[in-house]
């Protein structure tokens, strides 16, 4: 007996369609995280393992405790940090690294590193810059990224490019760290160095130098009082 309006051959149909439909989906789902993966599979399978270690100073020569060390790559098209993130002097803005990161224009290499007490670190990650890609090295004093001291270093070490992919690696060490945009070289590792910053303009200057003669000044008719 079948119901009015629906004949045993309508239901077969609609049984049939539904389960069309339904694999359909499950397989348009299949097919969506198939190529989610193979596309995650063939970016880390052309990537390079990027590893960095070494020992950073600051100025006066002590090992820096909690610093904030990080590699990567510059954009290809470009070629100048401190004159885009400076001012037309050449004062290096604050805030710098994380708005090159933000423009796209530095990519980091994995989440960084802490330095410890003695001042070593030690990292790694992954990139897919092109082959000889030069290999930067970002250190601060802190993880902020916008100390007052910092270093911007790479290396003509041919150890300091994107190797051959895929599954190609190298290695940076500190020590063999000779080109710098920021901060400088150490025996045993790489120094923080002072930003480029504004200057006191001579107005300022001359400012200050009234203040501390009227302090000078009032000071001596202070002391004549006696």
């Amino acid at each position: 007996m079948s119901t009015p309006g629906h004949t045993p051959g309508n239901v077969t149909a609609n049984i049939t369609s539904f389960v069309e439909e339904k694999f359909m989906i499950r397989r348009s789902m299949l097919f969506a995280v198939l190529v989610s993966t193979c596309g995650f599979a063939s970016q880390v399978a052309t990537a390079a393992t990027i590893q960095y270690s070494g020992n950073v100073f600051s100025e006066s020569g002590t090992p820096v405790s909690g610093g904030y060390v990080i590699a990567g790559t510059f954009a290809p098209t470009f070629d100048d940090y401190i004159g885009t993130y400076g001012d037309d002097s050449r004062n290096l803005n604050s805030g710098a690294y994380n708005l090159a990161v933000a423009d796209g224009n530095f990519f980091p290499i994995g989440p960084g590193t802490i330095t410890s007490p003695n001042g070593t670190f030690s990292a790694s990650g992954i990139t897919d810059a092109p082959v000889g890609t030069p290999l930067w090295l970002f250190a601060f004093e802190d993880i902020s990224r916008d100390s007052f001291t910092q270093i911007l270093a790479s290396s003509s070490n041919p150890a300091w490019q994107v190797p051959a992919q895929p599954n190609g690696s190298t290695t940076l060490t500190a020590n063999d760290a000779n080109v710098f945009i920021l901060g400088a070289s150490h025996p045993q590792g790489v120094a923080l160095r002072v930003i480029p910053f504004p200057e006191p303009s001579s107005f300022a200057l001359s400012v200050l130098g009234c203040f501390a003669a009227l302090g000078f000044r009032n000071r001596r008719n202070r002391l004549s009082r006696f």
